[in-house]
């Protein structure tokens, strides 16, 4: 009922488009994203070697034929240790740390990388629809953990089954969407696509992470397939479509895209990498045998992908083949390319990914689909590797495919450029996908700038403006790992890249972990320098900070307004003039100040001494705090609760009565003499820097969006009657137990973040009941406070 109804709902529709947001990998040759994976294809790296010591030793071979033990010789291995991992991060225990199947965990890092890159915080996805389709189905890890029965481990129970994989995922993530594995042989990561656009389409899932993932950690599930002469190639290469294709060389590693419907994407401004037009899977039937591809099964399912593409075979420029090297599935899956995809205006690129990082089995799709997003992306299509000349089963002419042994431009010259991936399964299962090119973006949007304080130019503010980058990892040693490769990406491939994207990026499109790093720095190589003594482990430098999260924190950030005394030579003198929002704050105080008081904001701010003085003093660090809280919601920062010490409390509860909607003009006129009631109230609710409650009451509202108060006049003589150690005060007669205005939803109000004041959390100055006795306000309290109420996080 759930999915029907969602069909109806716009972008949910049965042929929309999926466009592909995000995609991460780990293949042979250092391939560990997109980007290194273009480069290795136009590098026409070799990543085959011999099998490396951790994984079996020829000894463990000596019992087979001579020819089966050359068969498995070689292969594609990734080049980082499989077994290393950070359990921690995906909160594993140390007992069940040493029995987690390393697929399941390259798995993991995979797919929070391929939604990092698709700009997603992963905690975010919490709780959300977000669907999961993996292709897995390697035991190697089930096999190496086998004990005497007296000492199987209890969590030696997850190695068989594959659906853990997806499973972790899920947990690590608190995903709610469908998951699905898929085992399909070869194909079954390209059928996990074409389940993932399927689900989407239907409504099942907002995003999906699509993949597979595989490792060969044991000779044991790679003799059968090595004993059929053919399969395996003992010269230890794919030659794709060759004459001197002998079979393939098995390779290894993972591949997550995440998707959304192209219309979601389009909506919510993501970066489309490319667009998937239409998916299709079929099986082969009966044939001549059961592990032989089938043509017109192939056939079939290619013009079936195209019709529900709504394109034309000859808008065509590049079919990324199955192409395992073997002298049986080459020639077959040739013609029926030839058949479908021959006949068109320009020529058209066929080739495999298998030449160049092996067959990676279950990944191979994916694989194939990544190459294909790398190609259209930059119009070129790179070489396949071990080709020189047709093999002798394959006739070419009359038909406008080639096989590339260089880079080349994108074949067919005018349109969209279109794309085709296909896979095939021992089992007899096909897939194949239509891909398009990402849709135009406008040259370079122009970022609006915010009108400078007084309608001045932005130029005029002095200097080039500081950044924080922020950065974050398990442990300690992953945090400078990040740095170091971040590092190398400023000065490599995002050497153009703004530093304004990339601050942006770190801040607000990742969900940081447990260790924290912070570095301000004004240009890149600032930026590159402090980055790189950060990945040494050098002490941190000027403009560096680290440190770890608090455990359960909490979900948000306690702003702390500190009192009278919290003033320094040089405060915020770097941000004034540098910083917008900073400096407009202070520019819309200055005539109020100078009126008033009698002095300059900025000559004050300026000054290289203390300033002192109450009349001086508070109507300085009023503006200060008043301009901090303006300079942090401009970074997207919000307060979930509010701490006010001594005069400190004045810019929260000027923040309370603006959400509140209060009346009144704004400026606060003189105390009227008239009343002197009203007079008295006044100084007592002024003299109250924290109040202490007579019993924890937790509040916890919605984030609100907070604004700066307008001015209102500052009247001299109430400083010099003000204390700098309030008390807390007595009872404020009739009105004492009523709510004041915009008290939050627990008292009736209307969801101000609350003001933390002494032991309880209330979302005013207002309190409940009797009123105690007086004693000086404890901060300690109110911060005991905020971990009672569910929030962790302080900035003063």
């Amino acid at each position: 009922m759930h999915a029907r109804a969602r069909v109806e709902e716009p972008g949910a529709g049965g042929d929309e488009p999926v466009a592909v947001v995000g995609a991460a990998c780990r293949f042979p040759g250092e391939v560990r994203s997109l980007a290194s994976l273009w480069r290795l294809l136009l590098a026409r790296r070799e990543t085959v070697r011999e099998v490396p010591a951790e994984r079996w030793e020829r000894a463990e071979l000596a019992g087979l034929p001579a020819p089966v033990a050359d068969r498995l010789r070689h292969g594609c291995f990734l080049d980082d240790d499989v077994c290393a991992y950070e359990p921690e991060f995906f909160g594993i225990n140390a007992q069940e740390g040493p029995w987690v199947d390393p697929e399941h965990r390259l798995l993991s890092e995979v797919a929070w990388e391929g939604i990092e890159h698709a700009g997603i915080p992963a905690r975010r996805l919490a709780g959300t629809p977000t669907g999961m389709f993996f292709g897995m189905y390697q035991k190697d890890c089930m096999l190496r953990v086998q004990r005497p029965l007296e000492e199987v481990d209890a969590y030696a129970m997850y190695t068989g089954f594959d659906s853990i994989g997806p499973g972790r995922v899920g947990f690590m993530l608190d995903l709610r969407g469908p998951q699905v594995v898929v085992e399909a042989a070869c194909a079954s990561g390209l059928v996990a696509v074409h389940t993932a656009c399927q689900s989407l389409r239907t409504g099942e899932s907002d995003i999906a992470l699509a993949g597979a993932a595989m490792l060969t950690l044991g000779p044991e599930r790679v003799v059968a397939p090595a004993l059929w002469r053919g399969v395996f190639s003992p010269t230890g290469r794919c030659h794709a479509f060759d004459a001197a294709a002998d079979g393939y060389v098995r390779g290894e590693g993972a591949g997550v895209v995440v998707l959304k419907r192209l219309s979601d994407a389009r909506r919510a401004g993501d970066r489309v990498l490319a667009v998937l037009r239409s998916t299709a899977v079929n099986q082969n039937g009966r044939g001549t045998r059961l592990s032989a591809p089938s043509e017109p099964a192939q056939i079939d399912l290619y013009r079936l992908a195209l019709e529900r593409a709504g394109a034309g075979a000859g808008d065509v420029g590049m079919v990324e083949a199955h192409g395992p090297g073997t002298a049986v599935s080459d020639p077959i899956e040739f013609a029926a390319v030839a058949a479908v995809y021959g006949k068109g205006r320009d020529r058209c690129a066929l080739g495999s990914v298998k030449t160049d990082i092996g067959h990676t089995e279950p990944v191979s799709g994916v694989a194939g689909l990544l190459k294909t997003i790398a190609s259209l992306r930059h119009g070129t299509v790179p070489a396949s590797l071990h080709f020189t000349d047709w093999n002798p089963q394959i006739d070419p002419c009359g038909t406008r495919l080639f096989v590339p042994t260089d880079a080349v431009r994108w074949p067919v010259r005018t349109g969209a450029r279109l794309a085709a991936v296909s896979s095939s399964g021992i089992s007899g299962t096909n897939a194949h996908v239509v891909v398009e090119a990402p849709p135009t973006v406008p040259a370079a949007r122009r970022t609006a700038r915010r009108p400078a304080p007084g309608g001045v130019s932005g130029t005029a503010l002095s200097g080039a403006a500081s950044r924080v980058f922020p950065l974050s990892a398990g442990t300690p040693g992953a945090l400078r790992a990040a740095a170091g490769r971040l590092a190398r990406w400023l000065r490599g491939a995002g050497a153009r890249v703004p530093l304004g994207d990339v601050a942006h990026t770190l801040a607000v499109r990742r969900s940081p972990a447990r260790e924290r790093a912070a570095v301000v720095a004004a240009d890149r190589a600032e930026l590159v320098a402090r980055l790189e003594e950060l990945a040494r482990g050098s002490l941190p430098a000027v403009g560096t900070a680290t440190g770890r999260a608090v455990p359960e924190a909490g979900k948000g950030v306690v702003w702390v307004f500190s009192g009278h005394g919290s003033q320094w030579a040089g405060m915020c003198r770097g941000l004034l003039g540098h910083d917008p929002d900073f400096t407009r704050v202070v520019d819309m105080l200055e005539p109020l100040v100078a009126a008033e008081s009698g002095f300059s904001l900025r000559e004050i701010l300026d000054r290289p001494e203390v300033v002192t003085g109450f009349d001086r003093v508070q109507p300085v660090v009023f503006a200060v705090q008043s301009g901090l809280a303006a300079m942090w919601r401009a970074h997207g920062v919000e307060p979930a609760a509010l701490i006010g010490h001594f005069m400190g409390r004045r810019p929260p509860r000027r923040r309370h009565r603006c959400r509140a909607g209060g009346r009144g003009h704004p400026r606060l006129r003189p105390p009227d003499r008239r009343d002197p009631r009203r007079r008295d109230e006044r100084r007592r609710r002024a003299d109250a820097p924290v109040l202490p409650g007579p019993r924890p009451r937790p509040h916890r509202p919605d984030p609100p969006a907070l604004g700066v108060a307008p001015p209102r006049r500052l009247h001299r003589r109430a400083h010099h009657r003000r204390r700098r150690h309030g008390h807390a005060p007595g009872p404020h007669g009739p009105r004492a137990g009523r709510p004041a205005a915009g008290a939050g939803p627990e008292d009736g109000g209307g969801g101000s973040p609350p003001l933390l004041t002494g032991r309880t959390a209330v979302s005013t100055v207002a309190r409940r009941g009797p009123a105690p006795a007086r004693r000086p306000g404890r901060r300690t309290d109110a911060a005991a406070c905020v971990c009672q109420a569910g929030q962790g996080r302080l900035v003063r």
